[in-house]
């Protein structure tokens, strides 16, 4: 009986040492290059207006991935995670505030193109078709 109980309290105490130790390779991913918070000055048809996105640190398909405000309609939401594509990272954009004066559905491409900055491109829907470009910089609210 002793033998016995002293094997089990054995495997119990190596097993229990063993999911303290982190398996090899198995380190957290890298945050995309693009995550963080991000402003700047974007235009559509000739109209300049505020834009501001802030980019979650893990990125899953067909989850939000982060959110958006821009200046032109007062228009604020979430970015849906779509896809990466070499470099740039594709989002689908879900207005949650301001739904009459924006349109949902807008594609957004976010490209880091150096240290500080991030190139912008937007798509809008067929509701509302257009392109915003822009470049944006890192920001820190208050």
């Amino acid at each position: 009986m002793k033998t016995t109980l002293r094997n089990f309290l054995l495997v119990s105490v190596t097993a229990a040492a063993l999911m303290l130790v982190p398996a090899v390779g198995t380190a957290a991913p890298e945050p995309p290059p693009i995550a963080g918070k991000w402003s700047g000055r974007v235009l559509l048809d000739n109209d300049s207006f505020g834009y501001k996105v802030r980019i979650k640190r893990k990125l899953t398909k067909g989850k939000v991935g982060g959110y958006f405000y821009q200046t032109l309609g007062e228009c604020l939401g979430e970015l849906i995670y779509m896809r990466r594509k070499g470099k740039s990272y594709y989002f689908r954009e879900k207005v949650t505030t301001g739904r009459l004066r924006c349109p949902s559905g807008s594609v957004d491409r976010l490209k880091r193109v150096g240290k500080k900055k991030v190139s912008f491109q937007s798509k809008g829907p067929k509701a509302k078709p257009g392109t915003t470009v822009g470049t944006l910089r890192p920001f820190k609210q208050p």
